[in-house]
């Protein structure tokens, strides 16, 4: 069973164009889970948009030992996924989850209603 929080890895991840191997820091497992993506870089596309770069939590490697290099949880889109689609990695360090919750709560991007489930 997968609970919030969490680090987990998605073998073929269908949100990404093409699908492909990729961690998500589950968020919220009730009433489903949702993630955020964590990617190894920041796209020109939103560092171009600074109401989403500002919702880019910095992760490391020194941090989360199964990362090869910095990354970044993605917390301007959320995703719903399925719990067979996901593999626990790791939890999710109270200094990155309070981060995560600030930016949350700070962004117009998302309802009052999701942010409730998140903080």
């Amino acid at each position: 069973m997968i609970c919030s929080w969490h680090i987990c890895h998605v073998d073929m991840c269908r949100f990404t164009k093409p699908p492909k191997s990729k961690f998500v820091a589950i968020v919220c497992a009730n009433p489903k889970l949702y993630g955020f993506l964590i990617n190894s870089t920041v796209c020109q596309f939103v560092q171009d948009r600074p109401e989403l770069k500002e919702c880019q939590v910095i992760i490391t490697e020194s941090q989360y030992r199964f990362l090869t290099h910095t990354s970044f949880v993605d917390c301007s889109k959320h995703f719903e996924f399925e719990d067979w689609e996901l593999t626990p990695k790791h939890k999710i360090l109270e200094n990155t989850k309070n981060e995560i919750i600030k930016v949350v709560s700070e962004s117009r991007l998302f309802t009052p209603s999701f942010k409730e489930l998140i903080i």
